[in-house]
């Protein structure tokens, strides 16, 4: 399964906040955060993140990628704390893509 494509964007007019994929005049829309029981910043706040998303698990797919690869270099003053943020961030892939 995969998601909308990005980029995403969040769209926010007289108190309608959405998140959208595609260009001003051909949009779809990914998230409807309009009607949550929550304040407006933080609404706008999640439609942020969301809107992030995509870039977000790009970006993270390719650090673990180079660190897998050797291509980055590791601090090994805290070789365990790395292994552990280099295990959050495969569990973060995983859980974005449903694996």
């Amino acid at each position: 399964m995969s998601h909308t494509p990005g980029p995403w964007r969040t769209a926010i007019r007289r108190g309608y906040i959405s998140v959208f994929s595609g260009t001003e005049n051909n949009a779809e829309m990914v998230a409807d955060c309009t009607n949550l029981n929550l304040e407006v910043k933080e609404r706008v706040a999640n439609a942020r993140l969301m809107a992030a998303a995509p870039e977000l698990l790009d970006a993270l797919r390719m650090l673990v990628s180079l660190v897998d690869h050797g291509s980055v270099i590791i601090d090994h003053s805290d070789r365990r704390e790395t292994l552990r943020d280099h295990e959050k961030a495969r569990a973060a892939i995983a859980k974005a893509t449903g694996q």
